[in-house]
C-alpha cells in the first residue's frame, strides 16, 4: 500500500524533514511507553512539536498510517542503498557497519522493532513486511551464486537486527569487536561449493569459522 508521504520524505536536515523525523521518534517514545493501544495522535504532536493539522496533512489521521510511516522510515535509515550489485559484499559490510554506530544514535526504533516485530496487528504487519522488502532487495543484488535466495536474505535481515539489539548494550559493546562482529554476520552469506564439489568458494575476508573457532 503505497502511502502520500512515501515520495515526500526531505532530508532531515531541512525544516520538513526534521518534523517527519521528530514524528517518527515520538510514535516510537509512545510505543515504547505505552503500547499500540495507548498511542494517541495528539500525544505524538506534543512529543514531536507539531500541530495535529500537520500530521493530518502529510501523514493523514489514520493511527495504521502512522505506525506504517514510522516503520518505513527507520528500515530506509537502517538499510544501505540498493542500487546495482554489492561488490564482494564490501557496501552491504559498511552499511552494517555504520548501522552498529546509528542504532546508539536512535535505539527506540531498534527496540520497537525486537519488541513487536512478531507481534499481530499493523505494527506487527508492517515491521515484518518492511523486513520481507529489505530482503527481496537485498536479494535481488547479492553476487554470483548468492543471487535472488531471499531466504538467505531474511535470515541475514534477523540476524543483523538481533546484532543490532544486542549492540546496545554496554556489556556486549565492551566485548566485541564492531569490525568482526560484523564480518561474523557476513560469514552467513557464504558462496556454496562449486559444480563439482570438489571446493568450496567463501566471501572474500570473512573468517571460515564465524565463532572464531
Amino acid at each position: 500500500m503505497e502511502h502520500p508521504w512515501e515520495h515526500l520524505l526531505p532530508a532531515p536536515d531541512t525544516e520538513k524533514g526534521s518534523r517527519f523525523h521528530r514524528v517518527a521518534w515520538a510514535v516510537a517514545v509512545s510505543l515504547l511507553r505505552g503500547g499500540v493501544d495507548e498511542l494517541r495522535l495528539a500525544e505524538v504532536a506534543r512529543r514531536a512539536k507539531v500541530s495535529r493539522p500537520w500530521i493530518y496533512k502529510y501523514l493523514g489521521p489514520d493511527k495504521d498510517a502512522l505506525l506504517q510511516f514510522t516503520v518505513t522510515l527507520y528500515a530506509s535509515a537502517f538499510g544501505e542503498p540498493l542500487a546495482g550489485e554489492l561488490d564482494s559484499l564490501e557496501r552491504l559490510r559498511a552499511g552494517t557497519r555504520k548501522g552498529l554506530d546509528d542504532c546508539l544514535l536512535a535505539p527506540w526504533c531498534v527496540l520497537v522493532y525486537v519488541r513487536w516485530r512478531h507481534a499481530r496487528g499493523p505494527l506487527g504487519d508492517a515491521i515484518r513486511d518492511a523486513m520481507a522488502r529489505q530482503a527481496t532487495g537485498l536479494a535481488d543484488r547479492l553476487p554470483g551464486a548468492l543471487r535472488g535466495d531471499r531466504g538467505l536474505a531474511l535470515l541475514f535481515e534477523s540476524a543483523r537486527l538481533g546484532l543490532y539489539h544486542e549492540w546496545l548494550d554496554p556489556v556486549v559493546r565492551g566485548q566485541l569487536d564492531p569490525d568482526r562482529a560484523v564480518d561474523h554476520l557476513l560469514a552467513i552469506l557464504r558462496v556454496p561449493g562449486s559444480s563439482d564439489g570438489e571446493r568450496e568458494h567463501r566471501t572474500p575476508g570473512l573468517a571460515d569459522d564465524p565463532l572464531g573457532h
